[in-house]
């Protein structure tokens, strides 16, 4: 069952408005940080859609088949969600052309009809996963779209997609939440009050830590980092980085890295805020990112170092490598 969606009520009131007024672009972008609800933003177009009420009430049995689906195996009828498979995380040209196992394939399936007053919706996640065969197949979809569908397409890294795909996409641009609203979200999620505080210091108005076993995996590489800029690690702490990646067997490894080169960055940002009299966002760890601002370290260089390494990371690199060439920046 998706989760209750909080925020973004400005945004989500517009574009209702315009597809009821048959004023909405056939083909949009969804664009903004990781976990902000952005693909509940879309479905609940989808669901308002085949609402009795149109309104997206949940209490109709439309709305019940919205709220009981999980969207990938037993789809609504008005529905064709997409998303990134394997732990390489691509989107590849067979999830588009044989989408749910669809008799008859994806052109078939938009080439039907659910009545003059029903729309269909190919909602695409992580659209920035799409290989380069898939974005092309996509692209001639996108040319000439059927009537009566609509493709959303959601993405957090939209500088990662084909410029044709996005060129004919109108770009929704859905911004970080707000903390009440996350705090919100964490409580009907079942979390103690007093951990949400450190929890908000590492979303960055985001929900991507809401799940407790990943908030404790990036917590621990959080304390690693640390560790080593404030001079008590090693290489070794490195190697505990690494262990923690085999732990996490679902994670595609140029994912996992790039999020713990993302928290690395955060750290240096903070400290650079510091070093300029400003608070840090990392509150919760302010202490200890005082006292690193206060050593020395090429802030600078190792700033390069890891935009360079996240250029590159969809590359897959060595992630021993590359974590072992920013830490000798470390002092």
């Amino acid at each position: 069952m998706p989760p209750r969606l909080i925020g973004h009520s400005a945004i989500r009131s517009q574009l209702a408005k315009r597809f009821e007024t048959q004023t909405l672009a056939k083909t949009l972008l969804f664009q903004g940080p990781d976990s902000i609800g952005k693909k509940l933003v879309a479905l609940e177009l989808a669901q308002k859609d085949l609402c009795e009420k149109k309104t997206g009430c949940g209490t109709c049995e439309a709305c019940r088949l919205y709220l009981q689906t999980n969207f990938i195996d037993t789809p609504p009828p008005n529905l064709l969600f997409i998303a990134p498979e394997g732990k390489a995380g691509q989107i590849k040209v067979e999830s588009l052309r044989h989408a749910h196992s669809l008799e008859g394939g994806i052109f078939e399936w938009l080439g039907t009809s659910l009545g003059s007053s029903l729309h269909k919706f190919v909602i695409i996640d992580d659209a920035h996963q799409l290989n380069s065969t898939s974005g092309n197949m996509l692209l001639k979809l996108l040319e000439e779209p059927p009537k009566n569908v609509y493709f959303i397409l959601i993405t957090h890294r939209p500088e990662a997609m084909l410029p044709t795909i996005k060129s004919r996409c109108e770009r929704v641009v859905l911004s970080p939440l707000g903390s009440n609203e996350i705090e919100q979200i964490a409580l009907s999620q079942s979390w103690d009050r007093g951990e949400i505080m450190t929890m908000l210091s590492l979303a960055n108005g985001t929900c991507r830590y809401i799940d407790s076993e990943r908030y404790d995996r990036v917590h621990l590489q959080m304390n690693t980092w640390l560790k080593i800029l404030e001079g008590k690690g090693d290489l070794r702490d490195i190697d505990n980085l690494l262990e923690q990646k085999k732990q996490d067997e679902d994670t595609a490894s140029n994912l996992w890295l790039r999020e713990s080169l993302e928290l690395l960055l955060s750290i240096v940002n903070d400290v650079k805020r510091i070093q300029d009299d400003a608070e840090p966002r990392l509150l919760f760890y302010a202490d200890r990112l005082r006292i690193i601002s206060e050593r020395e370290i090429p802030l600078r260089q190792l700033e390069e170092k890891l935009f360079d390494a996240l250029r590159h990371v969809d590359r897959n690199p060595s992630a021993i490598m590359v974590l072992q060439e920013i830490a000798f920046l470390m002092p």
